[in-house]
């Protein structure tokens, strides 16, 4: 997906593995860090959730509220059949199968820069 991302918009810098995210009395540590070269620098976060079990889901998803986060975008992974509720408030939302579609990852961070209210934003 990096390598997408970099292929598909050359503005964005990817960083794979960027600094942790303070959340709450923890860290979180994002898949991706996308950095838009030239002014106006903005940064946003990816995290990619495929396999897990119901507690990894519980713990990981209670960080990412703690962190409250308004530059995230959250793909999950469709065959894990994680609804709405308990995602992180304001995150976009990628919903994918197999692989995460880089162009989806790229509209769900125009959605967060407009400011308008994305289609698959989390529901509170």
């Amino acid at each position: 997906m990096a390598r997408d991302l970099a292929h598909l918009d050359p503005q964005w810098d990817v960083i794979r593995e960027p600094e942790a995210v303070q959340a709450g009395a923890t860290l979180i540590f994002p898949d991706l860090a996308l950095v838009r070269r030239g002014p106006p620098e903005r940064r946003f976060l990816v995290e990619v959730m495929g396999y897990w079990t119901p507690e990894y889901v519980h713990h990981k998803l209670a960080r990412l509220r703690a962190a409250r986060l308004d530059n995230l975008v959250f793909c999950v992974d469709e065959a894990r059949n994680c609804g709405n509720e308990g995602l992180p408030l304001g995150a976009e939302v990628v919903r994918f199968a197999r692989r995460v579609d880089a162009r989806a990852v790229l509209a769900a961070i125009a959605r967060l820069e407009g400011g308008s209210a994305p289609a698959r934003r989390a529901a509170p």
